[in-house]
């Protein structure tokens, strides 16, 4: 008889357990599950985002031309499954293209890989010849030599890093642009002194700016047609609903990820492809984009 109270006591008390935490014992597989896709699963998912760009400054020589813009690889050894996705994909382009990498290459805490091996792994695209990367905010914190070491690698390894500078590319069709690439810059009024960009800007041809961080964006002047970014993972951790988690303060929300017209200029956004603060990734993949080049006839 004491063991028929003493089990029924005890199916009593399990059956109240269950009734006051039925929802998180419910809840608890799903959020198992989908921290598993997160930290597991969607790191490693590449997607290839692709623009097509109108402007009257293309011309019938420049257009039709691809440009692939890369960013925040933040090189580790984790990434080796995605860092191969990412270079077959650009097997399937011509042996010609332009690769633009927009900065933070390396974990500049030092918890990824060195520089040389960074570059490495840049070595593996195709077409390294007709890479054109510029330095971002983990460049400059990088723990082996600053931002100087990162400009010896690259001088090392013939790559080129632009620095407040601009080239002008011809295409093999002989369409030409001016890019230009600007240092990455934490001091704001740096970032807004007109006199820092205004002899690397041209008014006869297609000006595409390669910058780090879209917070140089709204400073650039009207020749700044088309300005690629990376910095902000694109936020990361995307919320359906509610946006996403992680984005760098200063300016708005929606320069976190994807294109920007203001102004008669346009901003693309990339969300890169490695993570900072947390390995994490929700709604939010690594990506290359893919950028056409197009009269604005060819519409």
């Amino acid at each position: 008889m004491e063991k028929s109270k003493k089990k029924s006591y005890f199916i009593r008390r399990l059956k109240l357990f269950f009734k006051r935490n039925y929802a998180t014992l419910i809840a608890l597989p799903v959020i198992l599950a989908l921290a598993y896709y997160a930290l597991k699963v969607e790191p490693d998912t590449l997607k290839i985002t692709q623009y097509t760009f109108y402007h009257e400054k293309v011309t019938p020589e420049l257009d039709g031309t691809v440009i692939v813009l890369i960013a925040d690889l933040h090189a580790n050894l984790r990434r080796n499954a995605l860092w191969h996705k990412v270079t077959g994909s650009l097997e399937l382009l011509p042996d010609n293209i332009i690769i633009l990498q927009a900065g933070d290459l390396i974990n500049g805490n030092g918890r990824g890989l060195k520089i040389d091996a960074a570059l490495e792994k840049l070595k593996m695209l195709k077409n390294p010849d007709r890479i054109y990367s510029i330095p971002g905010n983990h460049e400059y914190r990088y723990r082996y030599g600053g931002i100087e070491a990162i400009r010896q690698a690259f001088g090392q390894y013939n790559l080129t890093l632009l620095q407040d500078k601009s080239l002008i590319l011809t295409t093999s069709q002989g369409g030409k642009f001016n890019l230009v690439g600007l240092d990455f810059m934490r001091n704001p009024h740096r970032r807004m002194d007109e006199k820092r960009t205004e002899k690397l800007f041209r008014d006869d041809m297609l000006n595409i700016v390669l910058t780090h961080t879209p917070e140089d964006f709204p400073y650039l002047p009207t020749q700044a047609h088309l300005t690629l970014s990376g910095h902000t993972h694109g936020g990361q951790i995307h919320i359906p609903l509610l946006g996403s988690v992680i984005n760098p303060p200063g300016y708005p929300r929606k320069y976190s990820y994807g294109k920007v017209v203001e102004n008669n200029k346009t901003l693309l956004v990339t969300s890169g492809l490695g993570s900072a603060y947390t390995q994490a990734r929700f709604c939010m993949p690594p990506e290359i984009v893919f950028i056409t080049l197009k009269m604005p006839n060819k519409k």
